[in-house]
Order: C-alpha cells, then sequence, then structure tokens
C-alpha cells in the first residue's frame, strides 16, 4: 500500500497529520512533481519521537522558484519555531521544527535526478511515474573505507596527546568511533549503515557491541589512549586491518 492511502492508515497520528497537510500542499502546486517518504516511518519502526524525512522531486524548469516557496510553504502546516533550506550535492535540504515537536526533513531535488528508488520508501505521490521507473538502488560495500578512516582517526589520537591537545584527541577518538558504527552496522546487515548507530537501533534486535562504552573517555590522557587501545581492539575484530593499523596501533 502507497499514497493517500497508506498515510491515513499511519497509527501515529502527529506524523500522519504533518504527512496529510504536506501531501494536501504539494499535490496542490504542478511544480512538484513527486514525494515519497523514508527512513523509520517507511520502514514500519517509527515512535512518537520520530521525525518525518521525505523526499520531494521539483520540475525542473521551476527550480528556482519552488525552492524560494518552500519554506513558506513548510510554514504553513503548523506553528513553526524554525525552518531553514540549505544546499547539498544532490539539491536542497530543508529542515522545520514545529512547536508541538513535530520535525520534518526535506530533501528537495530535480525530477531529473531521479533515478533510483530507496528500497525502503513509501511513494506518496507520482505525477511522471519517475519513482515507479527507478531501480531498486544496490547497496554500495563501503565497509573497506569505513575501516580505513577509523584507523586514520585513531592515528591521529597519539599525534594531538603529544602536542597537549587534548580535545583534539577527543574529537579524533569520536570521529573514528563513528567510522568504526558504520563499519558495524553494515556487518549486521543494517539499512542505511552510513547513519551509524542510528542504523543499529533501526535493525530488529540491533545493538551496539560490547565494550563500546569504554571508547568514551574524559579528558585524561591515559583514558584516552584506553579509549583508542579499546576501539582498535573493536576495530580489528569487525574487519580485516590494513597495513595502516600496523602502524597506527603501537603508537596508541
Amino acid at each position: 500500500m502507497e499514497g493517500r492511502d497508506w498515510v491515513e492508515a499511519l497509527e501515529l497520528a502527529p506524523q500522519r497529520e504533518l504527512l496529510l497537510s504536506l501531501l494536501d500542499a504539494v499535490e496542490a502546486d504542478t511544480r512538484f512533481r513527486a514525494l515519497e517518504v523514508g527512513c523509520s516511518l517507511a520502514r514500519g519502526n517509527a515512535d512518537e519521537l520520530s521525525d518525518v524525512d521525505v523526499g520531494l522531486w521539483i520540475d525542473d524548469e521551476w527550480w528556482d522558484a519552488a525552492l524560494t516557496d518552500l519554506e513558506p510553504l513548510l510554514r504553513q502546516l503548523a506553528s513553526t519555531v524554525d525552518a531553514v533550506g540549505f544546499d547539498a550535492p544532490w539539491g536542497r535540504w530543508f529542515f522545520a521544527q514545529y512547536a508541538d515537536g513535530r520535525q520534518l526533513d526535506v530533501a528537495a531535488q530535480r525530477a531529473s535526478t531521479a533515478q533510483r528508488r530507496a528500497p525502503d520508501s513509501i511513494v506518496l505521490f507520482d505525477r511522471d511515474g519517475i519513482l515507479e521507473a527507478r531501480a531498486a538502488r544496490k547497496p554500495v560495500d563501503r565497509r573497506a573505507e569505513w575501516a580505513f578512516l577509523a584507523w586514520f582517526e585513531l592515528g591521529n589520537v597519539p599525534k594531538y596527546i603529544a602536542r597537549g591537545s587534548t580535545w583534539e584527541a577527543l574529537g579524533a577518538l569520536e570521529q573514528a568511533r563513528s567510522e568504526f558504527l558504520r563499519l558495524y552496522a553494515a556487518n549486521i546487515g543494517a539499512t542505511n549503515p552510513e547513519f551509524g548507530v542510528t542504523s543499529i537501533f533501526d535493525t530488529p534486535g540491533g545493538d551496539v557491541p560490547p565494550r563500546l562504552a569504554e571508547t568514551y573517555p574524559r579528558p585524561d590522557v591515559d583514558e584516552l589512549r584506553d579509549a583508542a587501545r579499546v576501539l582498535a581492539g573493536l576495530l580489528t575484530n569487525a574487519w580485516e586491518r590494513p597495513p595502516l593499523a600496523q602502524w597506527v596501533e603501537p603508537e596508541l
């Protein structure tokens, strides 16, 4: 089931009403060619705190004008705390925070770029069939990349410690942990593992690995080193060690 019927069947009333209001608004404006919802709502594991994530495709000829009108449109959907839009490589990202706590993320994209449909998305409307015509997206395996980046950031931890920059060392460790969590999410078969810990908990039965809590140190040099060593061990168990790891680990 897709389209308006899917929205009306949503058990989460706040998200349902927001989606219905958005659907009414974009259907009434022919510059907007297609709308789909994704993430937790589309997967069926959303709760009352979940934001609403949608993809909105805009007629290329009306791109600039439609973007100008989109932020005011979002503000009209409900009492608004703030609404902003920022350029992105794929188009323009909009976010609206509403006074009742609801949140709306909109990925606005040119209709001509609608090439692939996410496997867990729900099409709400599609004037030209541009979403139905897209092939299912084949996931790209980025685990080797994430493993390398995690080791790379771990290598920065002792460097910053040597400089006496504890906070930069903490930042490098945090980035290394983020890359590891993407890797771990991919290993357990999470959808959209690039979202790291969020995608882990969106996976049925998903949980972070044992000892992850030990990778959260206070701004203390000894604790930093201990945490980095624990993370190195988690990385070793998660993916084949790149040659860089042989240099990084003795430095920790």
